[in-house]
């Protein structure tokens, strides 16, 4: 009986397991492209009504926006009032619910709230040690 019951806990634990990491590498698939930023949504909890992102010129071809790769690599790409690409360049991972950005020494956690089909809404911390989350929408603009 003893041994049935450790049987049927390490089973469990090991179909745990085995969905987190079926549950982790979908939410990778799911990541991958180009993701345009909306804006940030204003109340709690990655909830409330949209106030759009303002890039520098509105009138500029490509919009704001972040890239994550397959194989860890992403970029945040921002465009200047004369167009001018700014782009910064970081390794990515996900581990289980954050996006953790990394450049060197300093890195980047994101709090991953929602990736479903074109939309991805993200915590971010508005300065560092805050204990609050600012969330962002994104729209999915390219695989």
């Amino acid at each position: 009986m003893r041994r049935s019951k450790l049987v049927i806990i390490f089973t469990t634990a090991v179909l745990l397991n085995v969905t987190q990491l079926l549950s982790q590498e979908s939410n990778i698939a799911k990541l991958t492209g180009v993701w345009e930023i909306e804006g940030t949504l204003m109340g709690d909890n990655g909830e409330g009504w949209l106030m759009p992102h303002k890039p520098k010129n509105p009138d500029c071809e490509t919009k704001d926006h972040v890239v994550f790769k397959e194989g860890g690599k992403a970029f945040e790409v921002f465009y200047s009032s004369e167009c001018a690409e700014n782009r910064k360049e970081y390794d990515w991972k996900l581990d289980e619910n954050q996006i953790i950005l990394s450049k060197s020494d300093v890195s980047k956690p994101m709090f991953l709230h929602k990736v479903d089909g074109d939309q991805l809404i993200l915590g971010l911390r508005p300065r560092p040690g805050s204990d609050k989350w600012m969330y962002v929408r994104y729209k999915k603009i390219e695989e």
